[in-house]
């Protein structure tokens, strides 16, 4: 008796504690709780191993964190493109298919026409409240050959280096495409003078147009549908027009109606005779022997890819201008420019090999750029 007496007591005691004490295991428990739920992932299936869930929700919560570029979606590989025909805006989480004929019509808003050639009409236009760019190619038959070319090229060669199309129909020879604000290569001079990109106006934003240019031709030339040359280029302000400037300062082709497949039969347009006056003149604009001077070797019977690249030592003075360290660039760049020029095509290289030494010369501005001693300054005592 006196033993149950004695537990009874004890027990009376520790009942009195609990309450003392609930507040804090309380709070406590739901703390437990809050965190639990907010850290466990969600999964449905039993059998996969709650380690590897976790460990993928990690990875795909920091992709998504990491801005990803347009036209890319983040998974948890990281930055991956959207897959064919489909498109992915800033600011976006997923890609969504291109825009088809009925939405075209229906949601698309015309705001202001930008060109009326012959081939086509582009407008300026409105898309769920992004500006954006629509295509229309003539109603003639005779005249929209090349438009409706233009615009098959420009679906495929989609990716990185070329316009982004967000909506096609085919059937009205319509297209819907991103709206770059910066405009064409062709005014980057008259651009990068207004205030609020004054900024712009340096040796890193030009060099990497010019790298970026370069960069483009490489994967024309080795693209996944053949080599193609752009043929339409016959004078330099119609070559920087068919490129846009990104939002980022960089380069897209976006004109792509010339743009020929190069094939044992040829390319661009044929050669002309070489009794004419046409190729005269054309041999002494570009440095070759006068007609009486027989050449040392065969020429093909129309222009390759090597014409284009007869035309980046043009493209890359114009854009690198004379900004300061301007000089220094176009000094390391002589040799591989003078190349470009060979009067026999199989001496010029290759855009990748452009590339390459376009790409040594961009790191050389980067180490000039921290260092103590003036690139010019440089230059002058290595010319002295």
């Amino acid at each position: 008796m006196f033993l149950l007496r004695f537990k009874l007591r004890k027990l009376r005691r520790r009942c009195r504690v609990i309450p003392r004490q609930y507040p804090t295991f309380l709070a406590l428990f739901i703390f437990y709780v809050y965190s639990i739920s907010n850290w466990m992932p969600e999964f449905t299936t039993s059998n996969v191993p709650l380690l590897d869930v976790v460990m993928s929700t990690r990875r795909i919560n920091l992709s998504l964190t990491e801005p990803c570029p347009t036209n890319t979606r983040a998974t948890c590989e990281g930055c991956v493109p959207c897959p064919s025909e489909m498109f992915r805006l800033p600011g976006w989480k997923d890609c969504i298919p291109w825009l088809n004929c009925s939405e075209i019509a229906v949601q698309v808003h015309l705001r202001r026409r930008f060109t009326h050639g012959v081939t086509k009409r582009v407008w300026r236009a409105e898309w769920n409240g992004y500006d954006v760019v629509l295509i229309k190619c003539s109603s003639r038959k005779s005249k929209r050959e090349n438009c409706v070319k233009g615009l098959t090229n420009l679906k495929l060669i989609q990716g990185e280096f070329a316009t982004r199309v967000i909506g096609n129909c085919p059937e009205k020879f319509q297209m819907v495409t991103m709206y770059y604000k910066h405009g064409t290569l062709r005014f980057l001079d008259k651009l990068l003078r207004r205030p609020e990109l004054f900024h712009y106006n340096n040796i890193q934003t030009r060099f990497q147009l010019c790298v970026d240019y370069v960069r483009v031709l490489a994967y024309l030339h080795n693209s996944p549908i053949g080599v193609r040359v752009m043929c339409d280029t016959p004078f330099l302000e119609k070559l920087l027009d068919q490129y846009l400037i990104t939002d980022d300062f960089h380069l897209v082709v976006n004109d792509v109606d010339g743009l020929e497949e190069v094939t044992k039969k040829g390319a661009c347009h044929k050669r002309p005779a070489n009794d004419s006056l046409q190729s005269r003149m054309e041999m002494e604009s570009q440095g070759l022997p006068t007609a009486t001077e027989p050449l040392n070797f065969q020429l093909r019977p129309a222009y390759d890819e090597k014409i284009d690249i007869w035309k980046i030592p043009w493209v890359v003075e114009k854009l690198l201008g004379s900004v300061k360290w301007s000089s220094f660039a176009k000094s390391e760049l002589q040799e591989i420019m003078e190349k470009c020029h060979a009067v026999d095509p199989r001496q010029r290289p290759s855009a990748s090999e452009v590339l390459q030494e376009m790409l040594r010369v961009q790191e050389l501005l980067s180490f000039w750029k921290y260092s103590s001693l003036d690139v010019e300054d440089q230059l002058n005592m290595s010319q002295n």
